[in-house]
C-alpha cells in the first residue's frame, strides 16, 4: 500500500484559478512504459517515476499523461526488428505533503502481516541497491 507523506502541518487551500499567487504542490507519478518488440510475445515494462510541481490534483495528472506520452516511440533494433514504446497510463499519483528538503520522506508503503522471513526479503544488501550495481 503506498500512500502520501505529511510533516504533520495543515496544507492551506488552493486560491482560485486566476490569483497570480497559486501555490504550487509536489507530487510522484509512477509512468507504466510498455516496450513491445515485433515478433515477440511478452513485453517489457518500466515504472518510471517523476518528481511533478502543479498547482492541483487536475494538473499534476495532466503534467504526467504529457511526460508519459513524451516516451511514446518506435525505432528498429540491431536484429532489423520494430521496436514500440507506449505509455500506458500511470500507476500512482501521489502527492507529497512534507517539505521537499534533503531527508524529506516522499512515499511510504505498508506491509502487513509480514513473518520475520518476510521483513528481512525486503531488505538488500549494499551490493544489490541500483546505485551501487553498476559501480
Amino acid at each position: 500500500m503506498r500512500g502520501s507523506v505529511s510533516n504533520g502541518t495543515k496544507q492551506s487551500s488552493l486560491p482560485s484559478p486566476g490569483s497570480r499567487s497559486r501555490k504550487l504542490n509536489w507530487y510522484l507519478a509512477e509512468l507504466v512504459q510498455e516496450c513491445r518488440v515485433e515478433n515477440y510475445t511478452t513485453s517489457h515494462v518500466w515504472v518510471n517515476t517523476h518528481l511533478i510541481r502543479a498547482g492541483s490534483n487536475r494538473e499534476a495528472y495532466e503534467k504526467a499523461q504529457k511526460i508519459g506520452k513524451a516516451y511514446n516511440s518506435t525505432y528498429k533494433n540491431d536484429a532489423g526488428g520494430k521496436v514500440t514504446w507506449r505509455f500506458r497510463g500511470l500507476r500512482e499519483l501521489l502527492p507529497i505533503l512534507a517539505s521537499i528538503e534533503d531527508g524529506a520522506e516522499l512515499a511510504f508503503e505498508s506491509h502487513t502481516r509480514l513473518t520475520p522471513k518476510g521483513v528481512r526479503a525486503m531488505v538488500k544488501a549494499k551490493a544489490q541497491l541500483a546505485a551501487f550495481r553498476d559501480a
